[in-house]
């Protein structure tokens, strides 16, 4: 039985090592959960080339 890992708490680069090393058919849902995660902390990163004026 698989225990349940908070992935929230990872980073973003721990996030994308975990799911190039995830065994994507034997954990589907796991794999699903953190492309999930890293898509949401990606929409939350600024847009990237754009100049702060302030």
């Amino acid at each position: 039985m698989e225990s349940k890992i908070n992935l929230n708490k990872y980073t973003l680069e721990k996030l994308y090592e975990s799911a190039k090393s995830i065994e994507r058919y034997a954990t589907l849902y796991r794999a699903k959960e953190i492309d999930g995660i890293i898509a949401k902390r990606e929409n939350e990163l600024p847009p990237k080339g754009l100049k702060d004026n302030t």
